[in-house]
């Protein structure tokens, strides 16, 4: 099965649940390859293996494809042995959940459900913060940023952290942040290195982060952000996959 769009013809893939147990109309969430505008929770962008800020596991009993064609882009999963028969069932609440059916038992296992925790609703924490599930409170401003207002952070609907004053590009550097689900909105580049992405993210002032586009072969390609930073994840959890993120910071900060 694709999830996905056609890109000659527009038609789109997606999975939507029923209303309720006893009514098949569809219902208000759904799962989707897209950047639509009202969301209840995000995945990382594809690194080449899977979407950050998901349940990954490494040799399990399905692999994930995104495929990017001239008429189509979609994602997919593929069982590792013809044995296996694995599925997604979405929820009504917007909670998805992964199963594999078990021959042993003849009954379906689940492997995990998302979103896991609070830190998986959408920009939880604002725009340039961090949301750690293993901290209290888990919301914090990124190094380098301010909060607008305390009255403002106390408020979940108007968190907000905006960039601390400094001297571009004397002043600055990047500190990097491992293990994060990258931000939306990010500008791409398969060809160039992560070098390549640091020297051009660092002549460029209004640039305010970059990072690798792949991880596989030890990392290539490059993405970089130019507004504010939103929907930020620190993935704790040794199952969910994050990577480097380098954010320009005053060198105070480094």
């Amino acid at each position: 099965m694709k999830l996905g769009w056609n890109l000659k013809t527009g038609f789109e893939r997606y999975l939507t649940p029923w209303r309720s147990a006893d009514d098949p109309t569809p219902g208000d969430v759904s799962f989707r390859l897209d950047n639509s505008t009202a969301k209840h929770a995000r995945s990382g962008p594809w690194n080449g293996q899977t979407f950050e800020g998901i349940p990954w596991m490494k040799d399990s009993v399905f692999k994930l494809i995104v495929e990017h064609k001239e008429d189509e882009v979609y994602y997919k999963f593929k069982p590792i042995n013809d044995t296996v028969t694995t599925r997604l069932q979405l929820e009504n609440n917007g909670t998805y959940h992964r199963f594999v059916w078990d021959e042993t038992t003849s009954k379906w296992h689940k492997l995990y459900s998302w979103p896991f925790d609070h830190c998986d609703n959408y920009a939880e924490c604002g725009a340039n913060s961090n949301c750690r599930v293993s901290e209290t409170p888990s919301c914090e401003c990124l190094t380098g940023f301010i909060s607008k207002s305390q009255e403002d952070w106390d408020s979940p609907d108007s968190r907000s952290c905006v960039r601390k004053p400094s001297d571009c590009p004397g002043g600055e550097g990047f500190l990097k942040l491992p293990k994060m689900k990258l931000p939306e909105n990010y500008w791409s580049n398969q060809s160039m290195s992560l070098r390549e992405c640091e020297a051009e993210c660092t002549k460029n002032c209004s640039c305010r982060a970059y990072a690798n586009s792949q991880v596989v072969g030890g990392g290539n390609g490059c993405l970089m952000w130019f507004g504010d930073l939103i929907d930020i994840k620190e993935c704790s959890e040794k199952y969910v996959w994050g990577q480097d993120f380098f954010i320009r910071v005053p060198t105070s900060d480094l």
